[in-house]
């Protein structure tokens, strides 16, 4: 989610940590071009990588980079968070700049309660026809599932 108020690492993270998750996450390649196509052209952009060993917000290792050739540099010594500018290269920059934002949110999971009541005179004590029932239960569940 882009967020186009420019506002310092910190209180980006605060925003995305209230309204969505936290701020984004980029794991790969593919996760990094998918969010370059959110970021309009010649807008810099806070992540959630910061300098504690390259962490993200959320405390995740950091495996993938895409430092702009020449960084991390460090310059000025108080360079400790993580800038995408808009060719979706990075840099480590002060914190206390201010930045549009990119904020991650988890996908919405729905949940759906089903409720049955049987009646037979089958023993539901008995393993073979509590399994065989259940199972019976599961595809119907499934052919449910994939209509919705």
């Amino acid at each position: 989610m882009f967020i186009s108020s420019p506002l310092t690492w910190a209180d980006a993270q605060s925003y995305c940590r209230q309204h969505y998750t936290d701020l984004a996450t980029i794991e790969s390649s593919a996760e990094n071009s998918a969010l370059y196509s959110t970021i309009p052209n010649g807008v810099n952009v806070w992540i959630g990588l910061y300098r504690n060993a390259w962490t993200w917000s959320d405390n995740s290792s950091s495996v993938f980079r895409n430092w702009k050739s020449g960084q991390p540099d460090n310059s000025n010594l108080n360079e400790y968070c993580v800038s995408e500018d808009s060719q979706h290269q990075w840099y480590d920059d002060n914190c206390q700049n201010q930045y549009a934002f990119i904020c991650h949110e988890d996908p919405v999971v729905k949940t759906t309660v089903v409720r049955m009541k049987m009646q037979t005179s089958a023993d539901m004590t008995d393993p073979v026809i509590n399994t065989q029932l259940l199972h019976q239960v599961k595809f119907s569940l499934s052919l449910f599932v994939g209509f919705w």
